[in-house]
C-alpha cells in the first residue's frame, strides 16, 4: 500500500505520461507547437521538450 505522498507522485506521473502521449499523438499529425500548448494547456517550452525527448 502507497503512502499518501506516494500516491500523489504516482498520481502525477501518471498525468505527465498522458501529457506526453497526447503531444506526440499531435505532432504526428503535424500540429504546430503554439496549437498543441493552447489546447493542452501547456507552455510552448514544455511541448518543446516533449517534443525534443521523442525526437532524440
Amino acid at each position: 500500500m502507497l503512502s499518501y505522498d506516494e500516491e500523489i507522485k504516482d498520481q502525477g506521473k501518471k498525468e505527465g505520461i498522458d501529457q506526453s502521449i497526447s503531444v506526440i499523438k499531435m505532432l504526428m499529425k503535424q500540429r504546430p507547437i503554439e496549437e498543441i500548448a493552447k489546447k493542452l494547456n501547456l507552455s510552448v517550452d514544455e511541448v518543446a521538450k516533449i517534443r525534443d525527448k521523442f525526437y532524440q
